[in-house]
């Protein structure tokens, strides 16, 4: 069963959660323990590798019938996360507050006097 709390001061806000202890029955399972039928059956070899151009590339499975292969590239990231929306609404703040103008008048710290 889990239990959840909730504690705010108005700006910030903090959740706790807590659960009752797991069982004692606890099992450590090797490869060994695992018959090849069972290894078909119930287990997916998956390797991951981050890359440069793509977040990530995973391959799944190691049948040459049953092989995948997934990727997301950073315009798919972008697009999940709601990126160009969270800046759209970033730039907005900033026009109302009145930080837009101090912020475009900055000079470049690359430019030398």
């Amino acid at each position: 069963m889990l239990h959840c709390s909730l504690q705010t001061d108005g700006y910030g806000i903090c959740f706790l959660f807590g659960r009752k202890k797991q069982d004692a029955t606890h099992y450590d399972m090797k490869l060994e323990d695992f018959c090849e039928e069972d290894f078909n059956e119930y287990l997916i070899p998956c390797s991951v590798d981050p890359g440069r151009r793509m977040v990530f590339t995973a391959a799944l499975g190691n049948d040459s019938s049953n092989h995948e292969i997934r990727r997301c590239s950073q315009k798919e990231r972008t697009c999940y996360t709601g990126y160009k929306r969270r800046q759209k609404y970033v730039e907005k703040l900033k026009e109302r507050k009145g930080i837009k103008p101090i912020e475009t008048n900055i000079p470049s710290p690359k430019t030398v006097s």
